[in-house]
């Protein structure tokens, strides 16, 4: 057959955003396989994606997790290309990465590669859908594999959470079932059962793996009808078994699961509450979408709304409320309350609230121009949409495909608000009845006798009916006067223009328009994107600052006031494409807005006067103080990444503040304390900002003086402010740093394996750590994840801390700490040997990749804004970095490389300084390695006391009549 009379046009256009330059063609290969082509002449990356309509809820009962391991298994080895790491070596050597996940109903796979790798990405990604090997000499690794990444999750409350909900649900309900698989599940039960693995396997793919039930997506640089041709070429071959949608009908939760309420004790220090109510299915619901619109009444944080409210009672501090997908048949919708403690002694009160609440939304006139307005909103965010990454694009418009949507609307449908539909949205609000609930009270300090524990989790809780008179309140209360429906939003845009200059080049770095002893100001109009959006940075830097953990502690309840006295005007316009964020930074405070330039400088003017004129109600300093108290003492539950990355960074820069010092300095802050910290910080201040968007010069400059005008500061001398140090590890240095995982049931150890190579400004090291991670990557991933099964998470890592760049290898494992970091030595000498023995092909193609990688361009705005303040914020200003070490990549050899992997990288390396932290847990029962030449840090403070301190980040070069004293502020 020729190509052309395998597929079927089913829609030669797309109906997508103003901004979408790209080209769309839906297509039908004969074995009924959908495919969108899309064409970007412009993308540096291209993608595939392929959404299969089958998840976890297909799980044989016998067998949970089974769908998640073939996902897995999948990836080991095709009958075309055996060698179970061809896909990823491919894909890495040509500037690429894969991925997979499997949620309930689907399961998605997708991959990125350099445009010019595309075709032989395609041929060795379709080899998975129609001659996968499955391995048996891989089985059993890919179960522990499974096993390592289900062990990750159990002691984190959103994992526990969800599980609850399904364990609340009918028994013989998909949603009870327990999804993600682990060794009991996929290893210890067949066995038990007399049942192969690897054969149920083999009949679960060959029964649902069927081309009907695919959704393809290609992305590349090549013309449409090219795309078309390798679709044909290589996903025909796919078998079509005419596998119908998989249905799970009926509600969740039948009558004797509502009206009851569980007690859970959770991991954090959380109090919560969560309101569980089944919904009919949404799913057909696309051009209304009722659930969602209803959640965002619920959700709603303006004046009037049921958070205003129970802020102003004291009894919550935030909520979350949304629709969830169980299956086509069946959604539903949770409120989630996180309380206060009065709340917690008071949660009948909290959801009588919430009835209440409810009682207004039978307001049917209002709902129509609140409606028109999230419409016009949808549009408008719709249409203004800029690219994002190929691969994040594509497994997202893969798995939309799988919906009844219109299909030359497909982009369009899955976005944007078309038809109120008034009935639809009523029978979702007459959902919210007390008979359809189901209560869930978490809290440490909840005084029950737990009398059942879930299988996979561990999760101690208790169910009981909740009260009848307690129903019987809900179904009779009354809204009070101080809730209601929102106001008309003034924050809706209702200019999309774009400031258009014309330009001859764009501008590869913003430019410095202002400074002086009050401002430095960078700009950069947008050149690229032309979105009538902008993105505003501004650092608030003083003296004050950091100056002890008492006032660390005093900077973070500052910025959390204020986005907590902000939030009842500013929710208004979070829903209208504007944001900001209030953050505490190594030098005073940072705010950061983004969003359309129409309204943008109404809310920069609201928040630098609520900075500048902050009152504290007692109350909330008292509801807010504690619960930044709960976040400290969850510390001690933090996972094993964030908690050795957050003690690397305390080890090896200053000024930073112990999580033990900032729990004490917590207890005796005041009201008084914090009104003398906003006095002592608004008189003095420099600022540092840098705009990007949509705003030309003279714009961005009154912005900025808008800023300074409210505030009226003093200015600040530049021998008042210090920039970021790190401390100077010696050259052969081996140190190791232990600390304890506090939470006894955690039974996952750790190792952050860290090399200060060198300054950031040393740029042919900072080539040489690029080049030596790229060709670490790969390896690293396949030895110590994929063959020795030492855990789920395992990655290498760049890390840029001012002033120092690290090559850092982490792996989280049930092994002891000490156990990784001899592998990880292991895995130093492999490289060492590799690394000697590369051929100057594959050496080249690895630069290649590399300097691919380098020289992307940004995909959004949003992307190059975080980039040029990434470089504002360190202190060198070096915005072409990449550009120039991708230049000097190019002229590395072989044996510079090996010179430098043997000196900076390898154990025994001359010049090598190396920092691991180990993350220890309790649970471990794997015994002690000693490590050759490695030095135990007893004291941290007494180690960073006994080193040196690096010079600070200064300007990388003149930067020309400015007087460059300005810039040591």
């Amino acid at each position: 057959m020729t190509a052309s009379s395998q597929v079927k046009v089913v829609a030669d256009k797309q109906i997508v955003p103003s901004l979408d330059d790209r080209e769309y063609r839906l297509i039908q290969l004969e074995n009924e396989l959908e495919v969108l082509l899309i064409r970007d002449p412009e993308t540096d990356n291209s993608s595939a994606a392929l959404d299969v309509h089958i998840g976890s809820q297909s799980n044989p009962k016998e067998l949970l997790g089974l769908a998640h391991f073939c996902e897995h298994l999948l990836f080991m080895g095709t009958k075309k290309y055996p060698d179970e790491n061809e896909y990823r070596k491919y894909l890495e050597t040509n500037n690429g990465m894969s991925n997979a996940y499997t949620a309930s109903n689907d399961t998605n796979y997708y991959f990125e590669v350099s445009h010019d790798a595309l075709y032989g990405a395609l041929d060795r990604f379709s080899q998975f859908f129609i001659d996968p090997l499955f391995l048996e000499g891989c089985k059993d690794r890919e179960i522990l594999a499974v096993d390592s990444e289900h062990s990750k999750n159990l002691q984190s409350d959103d994992w526990r959470f969800w599980r609850l909900y399904g364990v609340l649900s009918h028994p013989d309900h998909v949603f009870n079932k327990f999804n993600t698989g682990n060794v009991k599940t996929l290893g210890d039960v067949p066995k038990d059962m007399g049942l192969d693995v690897r054969e149920e396997l083999l009949k679960f793919y060959d029964k649902y793996y069927s081309a009907n039930l695919m959704k393809l997506v290609i992305i590349g640089r090549e013309p449409l009808d090219t795309l078309q041709e390798w679709a044909t070429e290589f996903f025909s071959p796919i078998k079509n078994k005419s596998v119908p949608r998989p249905r799970h009908p009926g509600s969740p939760y039948q009558d004797e699961q509502l009206r009851k309420i569980c007690y859970i004790k959770p991991v954090k220090n959380l109090r919560r509450v969560d309101m569980l109510f089944p919904i009919p299915g949404q799913y057909s619901q696309y051009e209304c979408r009722p659930a969602d619109y209803v959640c965002h009444l619920l959700g709603h944080e303006g004046e009037g709304s049921y958070l205003a409210y129970l802020k102003e009672l004291g009894l919550g501090t935030s909520l979350v409320a949304g629709s969830i997908t169980i299956t086509e048949d069946a959604d539903i919708v949770v409120v989630s309350v996180s309380l206060t403690e009065e709340g917690l002694a008071d949660y009948e009160r909290v959801i009588r609230i919430l009835f209440e609440y409810v009682q207004l939304l039978d307001h049917k006139a209002a709902h129509k121009f609140l409606f028109e307005e999230t419409r016009i909103m949808s549009e408008a965010q719709f249409k203004t949409r800029q690219k994002t990454y190929a691969s994040q694009y594509a497994h997202s418009v893969a798995s939309k495909m799988q919906h009844n949507y219109p299909r030359d609307k497909i982009l369009y449908s899955a976005s944007v608000l078309t038809n109120f539909d008034m009935d639809a949205i009523q029978a979702v609000i007459d959902c919210f009845r007390p008979d359809n609930l189901i209560v869930i009270l978490s809290s440490h300090s909840l005084e029950k006798e737990f009398n059942q524990k879930e299988e996979f989790y561990g999760l101690e809780y208790l169910v009981e009916p909740l009260d009848p008179s307690f129903l019987e309140s809900l179904r009779t209360c009354k809204p009070p006067r101080e809730l209601h429906l929102p106001a008309p939003n003034e924050f809706i845009p209702w200019s999309l223009e774009v400031e258009r200059e014309p330009v001859k080049e764009k501008a590869k770095s913003p430019g410095l328009i202002r400074n002086d002893e009050y401002v430095r100001l960078w700009h950069k109009k947008d050149d690229t994107f032309w979105v009538p959006k902008a993105n505003v940075f501004i650092q608030f830097a003083s003296p004050v600052a950091r100056k002890s953990p008492k006032v660390s502690v005093i900077t973070n309840l500052y910025v959390r006031l204020v986005e907590d006295a902000l939030n009842e005007y500013s929710y208004p316009a979070t829903l209208a494409g504007l944001s900001f964020v209030l953050l505490p930074s190594s030098r005073g405070v940072s705010l950061y807005l983004s969003g359309f330039t129409d309204k943008l400088h109404v809310l920069l003017e609201k928040v630098i006067t609520v900075m500048r004129d902050l009152k504290i109600h007692s109350q909330r300093f008292d509801i807010i103080k504690n619960r930044y108290e709960q976040e400290l003492k969850d510390y001690d539950a933090l996972e094993a990444y964030p908690r050795s990355s957050s003690v690397l960074t305390w080890l090896t820069e200053y000024p930073i503040w112990m999580n033990s010092e900032l729990r004490e300095a917590i207890k005796d802050v005041t009201i008084d304390d914090t009104y003398q910290f906003i006095s002592e910080f608004t008189n003095q201040i420099f600022i540092e900002s840098l705009i990007h968007g949509n705003y030309i010069k003279d714009d961005a400059k009154a912005l900025i003086e808008t800023a300074l005008n409210i505030l009226n500061p003093k200015p600040v001398f530049a021998s008042q402010l210090t920039r970021k140090r790190a401390v100077v590890l010696p050259k052969g240095s081996n140190y190791i740093y232990k600390t304890i995982v506090p939470n006894e049931k955690d039974k996952n150890s750790a190792i952050m394996y860290a090399l200060q190579i060198a300054p950031m400004d040393d740029q042919r090291s900072g080539a040489l750590t690029r080049l030596a991670r790229q060709l670490m990557k790969e390896p690293s991933f396949s030895i110590l994840r994929t063959k020795e099964q030492l855990g789920y998470i395992v990655f290498t890592l760049l890390r840029q801390s001012t002033p120092y760049v690290y090559l850092t290898v982490f792996v989280q494992s049930e092994r002891s700490s000490s156990y990784l970091e001899t592998r990880i030595r292991a895995l130093l000498d492999h490289l060492k040997e590799s690394f000697a023995q590369i051929s100057e092909k594959e050496f080249n193609d690895h630069k290649t990749s590399l300097i691919n990688f380098m020289l992307e361009k940004y995909t959004n705005l949003r992307e190059e804004s975080s980039m040029y303040w990434l470089r504002t914020s360190d202190g060198f200003y070096d915005y072409n970095r990449l550009e120039k070490q991708a230049e000097l990549v190019s002229s590395i050899t072989k044996e510079e490389l090996y010179e430098f992997f043997v000196n900076h990288i390898h154990y025994d390396g001359k010049l090598t300084s190396k920092l691991s932290v180990h993350v220890v847990s309790q649970r471990c029962e794997d015994q002690e390695y000693e490590i050759p030449g490695a030095e135990t840090i007893k004291n941290g403070n007494f180690f960073k006391e006994s080193l040196p301190f690096s010079k600070a980040a200064a300007p990388i070069e003149p930067f020309g009549d400015i007087d460059e004293a300005l810039f040591m502020n």
